[in-house]
This record gives C-alpha cells, sequence and structure tokens, in this order.
C-alpha cells in the first residue's frame, strides 16, 4: 500500500488538478486514509445523522438502532461526469451485521462489498473496524445520469464498478489493517489454497482471485479520468509494465479456476470480456496469433479421431499440445488412449505432471497436492485412463514455476519476466531430456505438452525444435497433433464447413463428442493446380478442432462404453446471496477409501448456479460420494451413488 500511497498527496482533499494522477482524503477520528482520482472533491462532515433516505437504507441493513446512531463523516463529489457522490457513514453498533444476506460478497476479513444490477446505481462497502463498529461508504449515482429508459445505466453500471469496486475501495485503509496483496502474489496463492482444500475444491482460490480482482486496479487509471483528462495518459507508460504483470497474473488464475468448474459454458474472463476490471482506459493485451486469410484457399474436414489414429501407426512419438486453460484439451488425449496402447504405445510423458511425486506410478489419480492441474477432473482422468489402460506415467513438470503461470509471464514484456520465461523454457528442454533418456530407446510415447512449451526458439519451427529435442526418439518417426491453433485462426469458414464457431460455448452444442481434423489446400504458384491438403498450423501434421463437452460424456474414462445415465436434482442447492458461490464435485468412493482421502481429485466438478436444475451424467459402473460445497462457512451435503454394471 506504502506503494500507492507515496504517489498520492496527504491531507484534505483538493480541487481537481490536470496532472495529477490521485490524492488522499484522511479522517483522523477513525484514522482512515482513502485515495481518490483528481476529479474528487470531499467535504468532511461534522458528524451529523445521514440523510432520511440513507437512514432508512441503513435501517434494513443495520437495523434500526444502529441507523439511529449512525453520523455521516464525509461526503465526497466527483466533479465529472457520471458525477457520483460517496457518503462514508460511521455505525457504532458493535453487533455482527449480516452482510451476506443482503447479498454483500466477502472480500477480505471484516470487508462485504456490493454493486448494484438495476436501479439505483449504487456502489457498497462496509468495513469493521478495530475498535469496534463499522465503516459503510455509498456511492450513488443521480437516475437522471442514466434516463427513464435505462439506456445508459449498464455503461454507468461497468463504470462504477471500475471506479469504485476496483480503485477506491480497495485502497482504503484502516489502522491495523493490512497493505493491499500483490496481485501476482495472490494469483500464486490461489495456486496454493487449490491444492491443500481437501479433494482440490478451487472456491477458496476463486474467492482470493476474487480480492485480486478489485485490488488489481487500485494504483491504475480509470476510464472516468482518463475521459475527463486526456493528460492522465502519460501515466499509462509508467505503469504499463506494472499493469501487464499483475493483471494478467490476476486474469490467468482467474482463467485457470474458472476452467475448473465452468469448463462447458467457458467462462474465461480472456476469452470473453478482455479483462474489463482492468482500469486502464483502452486495455490492450497481446495476442495468441493473428493470420492473414487467402481467398483461394478450399477447406475439409475429418473426424479427429480416426484421423489421427491413421497417422499415428508406426510412429515412435505421438506430440499433443494443449492449451492449459482448455480442460477439453486432455478429454480428446484420454478418448484416444485405449487406441494408442492397442497400436503399441506404453509410455504417456505430460508435461504439467510432476515426475517427482511420490506413488506416482502406483496411485490410480494424480495427488492433488502434487501437480499443478490434478483438481482439474479432465487432468484427472486422463490421468486415470492412461493407468487403467497401462501406460507408464512419465512427468517432467518445471516445478519452480508452474505451467499456468508461465501461460502469463511469456505475454509481459518486462525483461526479468522474459528472463524467468526462457529459464522455464530451458529446464522444461532439459526435464524433457533426461525423461526420454531414462526410457527404452524403441520405446513408443505418447507426448502430451503445454501450449507455452511451443515457442521454444523463435527462430525455428517449433515441430522441427521437437523434433531435434526428440532425437534418438523416432527423429521424424513424429506425428504432431495441435488444438491450440484453430481458437486463434480467423480464417476457418465454420459455417461452410457446417461446424460450430469457436466462441459457441460447449454446453449449447447438439453433440457432446465432436472433435474434427481441418485441413487446407492452396494453389501453386503460377499453376492451375493445388497442393496436397496441409494442417492449419505449419509447425503440426495435424491441427483438431476440439468441442468435446466431458460432463456430456462417459466419466470418469471418456472413451467407456459401458456407462449409465444417473441424473443429480441440483435444484435445492442453487446458489443464493447467502450461500455465495456453490460447486458440486463427485468423487469415487473407492479412491476416497485409501490412506489419503483429501489428495483424491474428483471425477467431475461443475458450479451450482442460481437457476440449477437436474443434472444427467453419463457415469461408469461403481460407487460414488459427491459433495455439494459453498463459499459460506454451512456445512457440506454429501451423499452415495451406485451404478450398477
Amino acid at each position: 500500500m506504502s506503494g500507492i500511497l507515496g504517489l498520492l498527496a496527504s491531507g484534505p482533499a483538493r480541487a481537481q488538478q490536470p496532472d495529477t494522477l490521485a490524492q488522499t482524503y484522511t479522517d483522523a477520528r477513525l484514522g482512515l486514509r482513502l485515495a481518490l482520482p483528481a476529479s474528487f472533491q470531499a467535504t468532511p462532515h461534522p458528524l451529523g445523522p445521514p440523510e432520511p433516505e440513507l437512514t432508512a437504507r441503513l435501517g434494513q441493513l443495520a437495523g434500526p438502532a444502529a441507523a439511529a446512531g449512525a453520523s455521516v463523516l464525509a461526503v465526497i463529489r466527483q466533479q465529472n461526469a457520471p458525477r457520483s457522490t460517496l457518503t462514508v457513514v460511521h455505525l457504532p453498533t458493535g453487533a455482527a451485521l449480516a452482510w451476506l444476506g443482503w447479498g454483500f460478497e466477502a472480500w477480505r476479513p471484516g470487508r462485504y462489498y456490493r454493486g448494484s444490477s438495476s436501479p439505483p446505481l449504487t456502489q457498497e462497502l462496509a468495513c469493521a473496524l478495530p475498535a469496534g463498529g463499522w465503516l459503510y461508504l455509498r456511492a450513488e449515482v443521480e437516475r437522471a445520469a442514466y434516463g427513464g429508459g435505462l439506456g445508459q445505466y449498464p455503461n454507468l453500471q461497468r463504470t462504477l464498478d471500475i471506479l469504485y469496486g476496483s480503485r477506491i475501495f480497495p485502497a482504503l485503509e484502516l489502522p491495523g489493517t493490512p497493505p493491499l496483496p500483490d496481485v501476482a502474489a495472490l494469483a500464486r496463492y490461489a495456486d496454493s489454497l487449490v491444492r491443500h482444500a481437501p479433494g482440490g475444491n478451487p472456491q477458496p482460490a476463486l474467492a482470493t482471485l476474487q480480492e485480486g480482482r478489485h485490488a488489481a486496479g487500485a494504483n491504475q487509471i480509470t476510464p472516468a479520468e482518463y475521459a475527463a483528462d486526456s493528460s492522465l495518459s502519460r501515466y499509462q507508460h509508467r505503469y504499463r509494465t506494472i499493469a501487464y504483470r499483475t493483471t494478467l497474473a490476476l486474469a490467468n488464475g482467474l482463467d485457470k479456476y474458472e476452467s475448473f468448474v465452468n469448463a462447458p459454458a467457458q467462462r474465461w474472463l480472456r476469452s470473453e470480456s478482455d479483462l474489463d476490471f482492468i482500469s486502464l482506459p483502452q486495455p490492450q493485451y497481446s495476442t495468441d496469433g493473428t493470420f492473414g486469410c487467402m481467398a483461394d484457399e478450399i477447406y475439409s474436414v475429418h473426424e479427429a479421431h480416426s484421423d489421427i489414429l491413421r497417422q499415428t501407426k508406426g510412429k515412435q512419438v505421438a506430440l499433443f499440445d494443449e492449451n492449459v486453460h482448455r480442460p477439453h484439451h486432455r478429454t480428446l488425449v484420454a478418448q484416444l488412449l485405449p487406441e494408442l496402447y492397442a497400436q503399441g504405445f506404453r509410455y504417456l510423458l505430460v508435461s504439467t505432471l510432476n515426475g517427482a511425486a511420490p506413488l506416482l506410478g502406483q496411485q490410480p489419480y494424480p495427488a492433488v497436492s502434487r501437480h499443478e492441474f490434478a483438481a482439474e477432473y479432465q487432468f484427472a482422468n486422463l490421468i486415470r485412463t492412461a493407468r487403467q489402460q497401462g501406460f507408464t506415467l512419465v512427468g517432467y513438470a518445471d516445478t519452480i514455476q508452474p505451467a499456468g503461470i508461465d501461460h502469463v509471464i511469456r505475454h509481459t514484456s518486462d525483461f526479468g519476466a522474459e528472463r524467468r520465461q526462457n529459464e522455464h523454457l530451458q529446464r522444461q528442454q532439459q526435464n524433457l531430456r533426461r525423461a526420454l533418456e531414462q526410457l527404452p530407446k524403441h520405446a513408443r510415447v505418447v507426448l502430451f505438452t503445454s501450449m507455452s512449451e511451443g515457442n521454444w526458439d523463435n527462430r525455428e519451427s517449433w515441430r522441427d525444435v521437437r523434433r531435434r529435442l526428440l532425437a534418438g526418439w523416432g527423429g521424424k518417426s513424429v506425428v504432431v497433433v495441435n488444438q491450440s491453433h484453430t481458437e486463434h485462426d480467423q480464417c476457418i469458414p465454420y459455417k461452410e464447413l457446417h461446424l460450430p464457431p469457436h466462441w459457441q460455448h460447449l454446453d449449447s452444442l447438439a453433440a457432446p463428442g465432436l472433435a474434427r481434423s481441418i485441413y487446407k489446400q492452396l494453389l501453386y504458384p503460377e499453376k492451375p493446380t493445388r497442393r496436397p491438403p496441409e494442417a492449419l498450423l505449419s509447425t503440426a501434421d495435424i491441427t483438431v478442432y476440439n468441442r468435446l463437452d466431458a460432463r456430456r460424456l462417459p466419466l470418469p474414462y471418456p472413451a467407456a462404453t459401458n456407462a449409465r445415465p444417473v441424473t443429480l436434482d441440483l435444484a435445492p442447492y442453487r446458489a443464493t446471496s447467502a450461500t455465495g458461490r456453490r460447486v458440486l464435485q463427485l468423487y469415487l468412493l473407492e479412491e476416497l477409501s485409501g490412506p489419503h482421502p483429501d489428495q483424491v481429485p474428483p471425477v467431475f466438478t461443475s458450479e451450482i448456479g442460481p437457476q440449477a436444475g437436474p443434472l444427467t451424467l453419463q457415469l461408469c459402473p461403481g460407487r460414488y460420494r459427491y459433495f455439494i460445497r459453498a463459499t459460506a462457512p454451512l456445512a457440506e451435503v454429501q451423499a452415495d451413488i451406485t451404478v450398477p454394471e
């Protein structure tokens, strides 16, 4: 926090100064310090009662007695659009107030936040005071700002959410409160939380990252500030590196754990909302690729499973890539493992599997605390399938720098981050070579690698580099299957190929088993004939368009043929403002009966939304136990299921 407030002027608030990033309002009566944009003007209040409308509102939240003792510390007015008014109120009551019951969300210990989703347009924060009582902050925009037709309401709602939820409220300091957390550190802390939560429950990690979401913008420029004073753009350059590093690390963590619980809906921030919580005026992020389209390209589509298996015959290495935020990439490999084993492949090398983990070759599942993605059920089911089929598992993960964090670091321009990225790639190369050298010379290997390892050397083709690293392991006897390219290729004519577009959610597709390999043909230069069909990506032999929805495929073995439909009624467990987010996690009872039940990853995880109803799963024969887990401190619900042969 000192790094932020070091940029701010102390003492009473001042009128707007064009070249000033922010200011600080201080109040010695409670020892509070509140960082404000330069366009705000604060008026200290002589501890008078709130206006009648606000008093009535406080009576609803805190009770009539607490509302009667409330006093206003300050009224802070925004001098430019949308001209919001922030009222700071002291509630002397020592009672524990039920903020969660009123739809507030818990930020950090003793702090609760709520933003409105319908008129009036408000932002609220409640903070427990060290000496007892509460500090209540309420920002509101007059109804005239968004008109009777509410045409401007969504834009103003987003602006206020960024302005207060991501900047002003997180920067509030009170005596004895810890400083704002480092956002990148929060992302790493979330990794630790999910690995130490019983059964890999992602809820604690998501709650921690939600706190980071509101802390991320506390030292950035807001769109409202920039609109009022474009000269503030100079600060973008001053804070660009820290903005990229912290916010992308945060977004990476949110994407990672949202994908654990919402994979079919693809609710990933970087994919769908471009990190709208970030408070730079026009955030720009590097993309995974931009491709030029040619008018004379002809595309063709094949069923991916049969196409892959046709090309892996006789090969020594079948190499698959993945985007670590797309869990269905793991399900494709899991579906293929039985047929690959039948072809003679016996080893599965996984870049995100910790090769040093105890009992790696003995347990039927990856232990949650030992492997970065073990709590993600499609990763765990990939490992279960490999063990069931008889594959020997080999992990070569970089345990110094997790793959998920690496997904972000590679996009930054900071020299230190670039150096760490290069070191990570070197460790991965070394780990892979060591793993290969321990295998029999003619062993046949399925290699599953993170997309982030694709750029092993910017000067060479990814495929050539990997084949050179695999020298002595088949040389050119390698088939390379790419899954991560298609969602960034803007040239694919989905409608002509009768394919759903990549942005369509998996759970809205008519069938759950869609996986297609796509090829293109180009004209030879100055010739009327076409080249043979080739993969969309020059560094791959096969480019797969993967739209597999694991939720509707057999669990825990996606290639199974003996699964039975089992329906769970989730309506009684719908998420509410009182419960917070809720998830269903399903486990194999046999695994939970072992010596380390807390280390067992789920065979299925899904968020239970406010409209949840019956959920039908395809379960392989066996005994299962499911848990209903909530963010709020409620007793877990659990029950057993038996699926007959």
